[in-house]
């Protein structure tokens, strides 16, 4: 009984989040892309995470141009957006830092021009979390009609 409901709670949140994030990525793949300059980039420690191994931060503010209006932001991933964080090993950050050249493209809403993100990935990883969510909540509704 413990785990179907345990199944059923872990598959509903797993494609609501996988939904949620889904549609984000699609909703952000339809605004402007740009081109912002990179003011600065570095590493930093995030103030909560839930792990000592990936506790580092990628921070990323860049200045860009929408509307003859300039605007400055350090939205990194599609998370930030959610007001989530995207946590890294020190290892990892270092490569995305590196990836970053002076000039960069982004995504800008066009119907809020404040809002801009520069990496827009990760459809297939949302779409597995949907996956894995039906298959985790198909496995705890037979487990309870099983007890039935």
């Amino acid at each position: 009984m413990i785990a179907a409901i345990f199944y059923l709670i872990f598959g509903f949140i797993a494609i609501w989040f996988g939904i949620k994030f889904t549609k984000l990525y699609i909703k952000v793949k339809n605004w402007a892309i740009i081109e912002a300059t990179v003011i600065s980039k570095n590493i930093e420690k995030h103030k909560r995470y839930s792990s000592g191994r990936s506790p580092y931060a990628v921070r990323v503010d860049y200045k860009y141009k929408y509307n003859l209006k300039e605007f400055f932001n350090n939205t990194v991933y599609l998370a930030e957006l959610m007001t989530g964080q995207v946590n890294h090993m020190e290892r990892q950050a270092k490569k995305v830092i590196e990836k970053l050249e002076n000039t960069i493209k982004i995504y800008v809403n066009q119907n809020n021009p404040q809002q801009s993100v520069i990496f827009c990935n990760g459809i297939i990883l949302y779409l597995a979390v949907v996956l894995m969510g039906s298959i985790g909540f198909l496995i705890g509704l037979l487990k309870l009609l099983a007890l039935l």
